[in-house]
């Protein structure tokens, strides 16, 4: 959907290495699989449809209907550990439909093995981690997620806080965690679905995501990015 060229650009606040998720969502309809332009290189399989001429940038995103979800194979790098980390995405979400709470990304397609989740309730961002000492704690942004436009949200962990942004907007809560890790009961890595409580409960977003990017790092700013990510 852009130019490889694209990719090869360096930020240098941070190291590419770390980066363990890159996502553009190109391919096909149905069945697709979209490539991994991270170090990690996991490949995602589903039935997330592109949909061509209407992306963040470039020419597509993944569409992601009210009944499927996509998913990559259990890998050790979706485990963030104690480890500073960022995960980014775009979202654009019809909050008219469904459920209140709509899954984003979340390393688990099983309600005893998630780790972490980002998702809506409502037209509130969330993400929920899974402490080794505290829990389960969730992060909610205050401001809500527009239906009509391209949302941009930041989820970051530095220094053992964690903070949240959306649209640019750094939220005014934050969950100070020190030096605990997540549980490593990492599954699968879930585009477009969540698992809130058992027994199951998938949430499908009914919408669009693309620019997909995580990392084991910390990545300073919140401002919107106005070109694709690169690693």
């Amino acid at each position: 959907m852009f130019p490889l060229g694209v990719l090869s650009q360096r930020q240098k606040s941070y190291n590419p290495n770390l980066c363990f998720g890159l996502y553009h969502f190109d391919g096909s309809a149905g069945g697709t699989l979209f490539s991994d332009n991270s170090p990690a290189n996991r490949t995602l399989t589903g039935d997330g449809a592109v949909l061509w001429d209407f992306g963040k940038f470039g020419d597509s995103s993944v569409r992601i209907p009210d009944d499927i979800y996509d998913k990559a194979v259990c890998h050790s790098c979706y485990d963030v550990g104690n480890s500073d980390f960022t995960f980014e995405l775009f979202f654009l979400f019809n909050f008219d439909f469904g459920q209140a709470l709509k899954g984003l990304i979340a390393n688990a397609d099983n309600p005893s093995t998630k780790d972490w989740q980002l998702y809506l309730n409502g037209q509130k961002i969330e993400f929920g981690i899974n402490l080794q000492n505290d829990g389960w704690q969730t992060l909610q942004h205050q401001d809500n997620a527009l239906s009509s436009t391209w949302n941009y949200v930041k989820v970051l962990r530095k220094n053992g806080v964690i903070k949240i942004g959306l649209n640019g907007v750094e939220s005014s809560s934050s969950i100070n965690v020190g030096n605990q890790s997540v549980s490593y009961l990492a599954n699968k890595f879930v585009v477009g679905g969540m698992y809130y409580s058992s027994p199951w409960n998938g949430f499908y977003p009914n919408g669009y995501i693309d620019e997909l990017r995580l990392n084991k790092q910390a990545i300073d700013g919140w401002s919107v990015p106005t070109a694709p990510f690169a690693m």
